[in-house]
């Protein structure tokens, strides 16, 4: 499933284009969807509901013909109803943690982009010449001028048809509609931005559960210990000892539950929350990711600041910062106008730690590190511990590595914290390795996330020579500048760079050294100590360092000698 951010940006960008089309052409923007079936739109892909409630039939939409984007049709696909030409309606969206639901005229769909799939709005003259199979555009929204696309590299996009006898309205996907239950999967829960007090009521009743299943799980772990160690069902002692359950429980159980498989598994509680969102809150509130959500859920103060989080995290999301520094408005060439500074902002103000190399925790967070002694290799996470007043900084921020963490074929986890895991903790026997994280910005990178992420993915994996796309401008291609013949003797010049292949090598040569300084502060003993708040590694620089010497300028002199100095504007010829 998504990240909830990933949604709610493809959302505002479509509210604010229908806000467009109605103030130039006075009227709501139509729109219809249409799906590229190819031999992936399978069931696994493509679902159709056939609830009552959805009681559409073929006779209101005749058979005329596939429109252009599906001219590969087949008969048996699950999409059938809207592989041919239908009636354009009202577009309108909805936003529910990781799903986000596009509804005109008699048909809706439930788009699940995955982990990798991602939406563009391009002109529909250029959906026709740049979006072939290759690119994985499988469904789309086609509008009068620009069509919505969903573009999936890497295969996980999954999408659910719902079609009514009658035209989709704004009211069909308000909370408390008829039909609300069945826009969304079963496993949905409560938004963390449109539906705070829900999802806050879902996340008090699970810590009740894993409060009342502690002590249900404890005892059945001692149950099941004492009858292997006797032998024999009865006759057996059964400890009921708390402290003595606590530490059988950590004896026997080699890897308890971890908060943050709960938080990517259960959209129930943590609707939208995904290996990007919950591995950089935790990284906020200085948890490790696969701490057992037993010891987050019995205190009250931790619990209280995860709660808290959870929806000031969220809320930064629709922020009107993050929309201008982040997402764009369409336009009419939204294809090849892309502004790299939009993703730089990404990466640098709203990724944290997930697929970083090197991060830059602000002054208060990081003495909190180190008073927990999250930061100390030789420390053990929750155990007392004395910290060094030397080790705390007074500068803005320090520079320190990302560490990621793998073990066995499971996901990689990333955290700046390298202090020991308690035993029986995930990521805590031997088998963990644990190496500097590769930075996503760096082009050998093959993952992009954010708002942008089919652009980046493009700018990486160029149409090839072959393909329809390659007449149609895009990213641009390296090697040499042309040279200039103006027909006059003399070596022919150079011709000069664009401007945003300028930008381009300006930003990819300050990724490598990004990637470079993350080497060097994972291979130091004392990485986290080695860099100051400047942001140089190994550069010396005092933690409360003098302000600089003011810089003194001086205006152009003439007729100055040694013992007095006279500026222009202060010489006998101004007077």
């Amino acid at each position: 499933m998504p990240e909830l951010h990933i949604g709610h940006s493809y959302k505002y960008t479509v509210l604010r284009l229908k806000q467009e089309w109605k103030r130039h052409h006075w009227g709501p923007l139509s729109a219809r969807i249409t799906i590229r079936s190819r031999e992936t739109c399978a069931d696994a892909v493509c679902t159709v509901d056939n609830s009552p409630e959805f009681d559409y039939d073929d006779s209101l939409e005749p058979v005329q013909h596939p429109p252009p984007e599906s001219t590969q049709a087949t008969e048996d696909s699950a999409a059938q109803p809207l592989t041919r030409q239908v009636v354009p309606g009202e577009l309108f969206v909805k936003v529910r943690g990781g799903e986000v639901v596009f509804a005109a005229g008699y048909h809706a769909i439930r788009v699940d982009l995955g982990r990798g799939g991602s939406m563009t709005i391009v002109p529909n003259e250029t959906y026709a010449k740049v979006f072939s199979d290759e690119q994985n555009s499988i469904a789309a929204i086609v509008g009068e001028e620009h069509t919505f696309a969903m573009v999936d590299p890497a295969g996980h996009l999954r999408f659910h048809v719902m079609s009514l006898s009658r035209p989709w309205t704004e009211a069909d996907l308000r909370r408390g509609s008829s039909l609300w239950p069945k826009l969304w999967s079963a496993t949905s829960g409560p938004d963390w931005i449109d539906e705070c007090e829900e999802a806050e009521e879902a996340l008090d009743r699970w810590r009740k559960s894993v409060l009342s299943g502690k002590a249900v799980v404890a005892q059945a772990e001692i149950t099941s210990r004492s009858k292997k160690s006797c032998g024999d069902s009865e006759g057996c002692d059964i400890v009921n000892d708390e402290d003595e359950v606590e530490a059988c429980l950590v004896e026997d159980a080699p890897s308890l539950p971890s908060l943050l498989d709960v938080m990517l598994n259960t959209p129930s509680v943590f609707n939208g929350y995904g290996p990007h969102t919950a591995q950089d809150l935790l990284y906020q509130l200085g948890i490790w990711p696969t701490m057992p959500p037993e010891n987050l859920c019995a205190d009250n103060t931790a619990f209280a600041e995860f709660k808290a989080a959870l929806v000031s995290y969220a809320a930064q999301f629709v922020s009107s910062v993050y929309r201008t520094r982040c997402l764009k408005v369409p336009t009419y060439n939204e294809y090849d106008d892309t502004n790299p500074q939009r993703d730089e902002n990404y990466y640098s103000q709203y990724l944290k730690v997930f697929r970083k190399c090197t991060i830059r925790i602000p002054r208060d967070l990081y003495n909190e590190y180190v008073k927990r002694g999250l930061l100390d290799p030789s420390h053990t996470i929750g155990e007392p511990y004395s910290y060094n007043e030397d080790d705390l900084i007074f500068v803005k921020y320090r520079e320190v590595p990302v560490y990621q963490y793998s073990e066995g074929s499971g996901e990689p986890i990333y955290s700046v914290i390298c202090a020991r895991r308690p035993p029986g903790w995930k990521y805590s026997g031997a088998s963990v390795i644990s190496q500097g994280a590769q930075d996503v910005r760096h082009p050998g990178s093959p993952v992009v996330v954010g708002p942008n992420a089919f652009h980046i993915y493009l700018n990486r994996n160029p149409p090839g020579p072959d393909s329809d796309a390659a007449d149609t401008p895009g990213p641009s291609k390296g090697g040499r500048r042309p040279t200039v013949r103006t027909g006059r003797p003399g070596r022919p010049a150079k011709g000069r760079p664009r401007a945003a292949d300028v930008r381009q090598r300006a930003s990819q040569a300050r990724i490598e050294m990004i990637h470079e300084r993350a080497v060097k502060l994972a291979s130091s003993s004392n990485a986290p100590s080695d860099v100051a708040g400047s942001g140089r590694v190994g550069s010396g620089m005092e933690e409360n360092p003098a302000p600089p010497r003011k810089r003194i300028r001086y205006g152009r002199t003439y007729n100055a000698t040694t013992d007095s100095r006279r500026t222009r504007s202060t010489s006998e010829a101004h007077t």
